[in-house]
């Protein structure tokens, strides 16, 4: 494991991501045992690094670097000690676990108190960002991609991380060398071209036939487009069901 600190005073660390969880905590803001709110701001790091853990690891996703850094209220110093385990739960737990994380923290103690903390979380991460200038139409291949370290909180806009294939899809207008990309701001691949040889199949009442034809319109999964029967020579009409993969309509 290796841990950089930049100029920005920000760690950017290259790890494993099994081995994530611990490497991450000496990246955060030092916590002082002599504090008398250091195991709350222990326990605000711990629960937004599993928060952040969840979300990578069901994502997909390969951090580049994070750090963080749990605060309380001043007040927080003059709690009483909980004799019970203090509970956490994030203020929105539906929102991306970077960024400013807010938590409320329970003590069930009788009595017991509430108060709230937050953590700021910097996720370092390589998305994608145009390489070249993109046409309107212009299908993306690979040297259009290039892959960019950015903090996610900075972003204002949706992105791709670099484990998105966007090999395919459409630039939907004219897209600016550097502009960061995301499938949910480009139109999908096209399942089936002008001229493609498809298959065919027709369903009715409980059987099915095959057969080839040729595309004759660009489609995306679910539009119709005609199609000619290799066969019959007969233009049909078909919805497309996959790559290359047509339904006739009757």
């Amino acid at each position: 494991m290796k841990i950089y600190a930049s100029r920005h005073r920000r760690w950017e660390i290259r790890f494993p991501l099994l081995a994530w969880w611990l490497a991450s905590l000496l990246a955060s803001a030092p916590l002082r045992a002599d504090e008398p709110a250091a195991p709350l701001l222990a326990q605000l790091q711990q629960a937004a690094q599993q928060n952040l853990t969840d979300w990578l690891t069901a994502q997909r996703w390969q951090a580049e670097g994070v750090e963080l850094q749990p605060k309380l209220p001043d007040g927080a110093a003059h709690l009483p000690p909980c004799q019970q385990p203090v509970s956490l739960s994030r203020s929105n737990p539906t929102a991306p676990p970077w960024g400013r994380q807010s938590f409320l923290l329970r003590c069930p103690d009788s009595p017991g108190w509430q108060s709230r903390g937050e953590v700021t979380v910097r996720l370092m991460l390589k998305v994608w960002v145009a390489a070249r200038t993109l046409e309107k139409g212009q299908a993306l291949q690979a040297a259009d991609l290039q892959p960019q370290l950015v903090e996610l909180s900075t972003l204002r806009r949706s992105f791709s991380p670099v484990s998105d294939s966007l090999l395919g899809y459409l630039a939907p207008r004219r897209i600016r060398m550097g502009e960061l990309l995301s499938r949910e701001r480009l139109d999908p691949p096209l399942a089936v071209h002008k001229g493609d040889v498809v298959m065919i199949t027709a369903q009715q009442d409980g059987f099915s036939a095959s057969t080839q034809g040729v595309a004759e319109a660009d489609g995306h999964l679910g539009e119709v487009i005609p199609v000619r029967n290799s066969s019959s020579g007969k233009r049909i009409k078909a919805r497309v069901s996959g790559p290359q993969q047509v339904e006739s309509l009757f």
